[in-house]
């Protein structure tokens, strides 16, 4: 389309940012570079902006991240990818120069303004969004400097080409400027030749020669990217499956995804060689440490590197989330045309279905961000439950210890009041039945035990294991009132009395109602003073004598005694 007959300007294809650099000569493009990355310590946001472009475009010896070196030894790199028309580092570099700017950029703003050019505001960093002829753009450019002669020439003229987001592309014969100048030259030579030479006989022969080559070389250069880049994809997946499954980075489908787009495939094998020292880095500090400050050590490490990758990562997604090209520019006059171009509600759909894309996307990053944060949870989750299970093992075994030794020093104090002083702690008590146990008990524990059996005990009772009933008495003595006066977390009396008398039990209370129903049976009395019976420990759970027996009792903390008040079958109760 002939941009001169479309009055001055019109919409194009979107065009690199970059390509404005054309418009300067080198040293006016390292002056541009300078005080973009001297801006840096002005304006943190854009620091932010432009070290993150620097990260994915440039490659400096000795630097794993180039953004950390100094500003020369950064600029020669910069000046080469920005040649190369590396879109993220030169719409990084022109956001920056003109942001620090701020009095030439509002002032070419007016201009633009009063001469009724409109603005398009555009989210998109990296493009331009119109074309100039070269009579709209000579006379725009004239009039500004006229204007403004203090104006720096190549300033002026690349502000107003980025703030009115459009860019010069040639004159109103040949609207479209070529990239490369020896094409330039050919034309420019083409053009002087007169109408009647003999070359023109051959043109249409030359230009189908021409698509044929540029069609073949083409090819080449897809198979050279093609094959880098499944290369590289392949050898990453390769050597750092599992890092790669951990995270949720699914890269099967990234060499499908980046073939239909053989304009982005130089950036998409960039942006694959990051990710490689990348998971070279978090490869040893995957796994969890061994010891809880290396962890802790370790977490930090392990959560920046985790950022990196998944901040690579999304790069890729947003690279892939540009639509495919048809066919490349180089052949676009041998390709059919795009169908979608003629449908506008199928180009919709596609738009829509590319939003939904974009969406789940965002989705899905969101989720494997969450998923790292819960793994890293469950990490230490993990190391503490590690920790208490020690914890708790060590109580276990200071628990059986305690047992162990109040069993012993129980037993210690039974044959000593018996007067066997040499006897073996684990020699039994021998009584004949239950009234000798007690007696036994009595003339054992004289101080700690006070005997006020009510009206309802049974010392007669034919119990078939009165040896037992002095156990179970001589454990009140000793294990039970030693805890008794303070009860710690150890202090769990019903398994201290299974430890020390298998098959006896200990219940800690009786209702009130029932207690109150059948004093008889739960009060106690014994020098002037009146105990109610709410504890009892017992063996047994039928009304069977021989097998069946109950303690109860109370505690004295005046006297540092236990109350024996009842020896006997069950205490009666609301139901029996």
């Amino acid at each position: 389309m002939d941009l001169d007959d479309a009055a001055g300007s019109s919409r194009c294809e979107r065009i690199p940012i970059g390509m404005v650099f054309k418009l300067c000569e080198t040293p006016f493009v390292e002056k541009v570079i300078r005080t973009a990355l001297a801006f840096r310590s002005e304006a943190p946001q854009m620091r932010q902006m432009l070290d993150q472009a620097i990260r994915k475009s440039v490659k400096l010896n000795g630097y794993r991240d180039a953004s950390r070196a100094s500003e020369k030894q950064l600029e020669a790199s910069m000046l080469d990818e920005i040649e190369r028309l590396n879109p993220r580092l030169a719409a990084a570099v022109l956001r920056a120069w003109s942001e620090s700017q701020a009095e030439l950029r509002a002032l070419v703003s007016d201009y633009l303004h009063d001469a009724d050019v409109a603005i398009e505001a555009s989210a998109e960093h990296e493009w331009m969004q119109d074309t100039w002829n070269s009579d709209e753009w000579q006379k725009l450019r004239d009039g500004l400097l006229a204007k403004h002669a203090c104006l720096d020439e190549d300033e002026a003229d690349l502000m107003l080409c980025l703030v009115a987001k459009r860019v010069p592309m040639g004159s109103g014969e040949r609207a479209e400027q070529l990239v490369s100048l020896r094409f330039e030259h050919w034309l420019d030579e083409l053009e002087r030749l007169p109408n009647d030479a003999l070359e023109w006989g051959d043109a249409r022969l030359f230009a189908h020669r021409v698509a044929e080559l540029a069609q073949a070389k083409n090819e080449e250069r897809i198979n050279s990217y093609t094959s880098s880049l499944k290369k590289c994809i392949d050898d990453v997946r390769k050597k750092y499956k599992e890092e790669l499954q951990y995270l949720g980075i699914d890269m099967s489908v990234w060499f499908e995804q980046a073939v239909p787009r053989l304009a982005t495939m130089p950036e998409a094998e960039r942006i694959v060689a990051d990710l490689k020292p990348q998971l070279r880095a978090y490869r040893p500090i995957h796994p969890q440490a061994s010891l809880r400050e290396e962890e802790k050590r370790r977490a930090e490490v392990r959560e920046q590197c985790e950022r990196d990758i998944l901040e690579t990562a999304n790069a890729w997604r947003q690279l892939m989330s540009r639509p495919p090209e048809v066919a490349d520019k180089h052949e676009e006059y041998i390709a059919d045309p795009d169908p979608l171009a003629e449908d506008a509600s199928l180009r919709q759909e596609l738009d829509g279905l590319q939003a939904r894309c974009d969406k789940l996307e965002r989705e899905n990053e969101a989720l494997q961000t969450a998923n790292a944060r819960l793994d890293a949870a469950k990490a230490n989750l993990q190391l503490e439950e590690a920790q208490l299970s020690e914890q708790i093992a060590t109580l276990k075994k200071e628990l059986r210890s305690s047992q162990e030794t109040g069993q012993h020093w129980r037993k210690a104090v039974v044959n000593g009041r018996r007067g066997s002083t040499h006897a073996s702690v684990s020699e039994r008590v021998a009584c004949a039945n239950v009234s000798e146990a007690i007696a036994q008990a009595q003339q054992a524990f004289a101080d700690e035990l006070l005997f006020a059996l009510n009206s309802k005990s049974d010392k007669n009772q034919h119990f078939q294991k009165p040896d037992e009933v002095f156990d179970a008495l001589a454990w009140l003595a000793t294990e039970y009132r030693r805890l008794r006066p303070n009860p710690g977390p150890l202090s769990d009396f019903d398994h201290l009395l299974k430890q020390a008398c298998p098959g006896w039990s200990y219940k800690p209370n009786q209702t009130d109602t029932t207690m109150g129903m059948y004093p008889d049976w739960y009060k106690a009395s014994a020098q002037g003073k009146t105990y109610d019976l709410a504890n009892h420990i017992g063996k047994g759970t039928s009304h069977d004598p021989k097998n069946t027996i109950r303690i109860a009792f109370a505690w004295d903390g005046d006297r540092s005694q236990v109350v024996v008040g009842y020896i006997g079958l069950h205490q009666r109760n609301r139901h029996s």
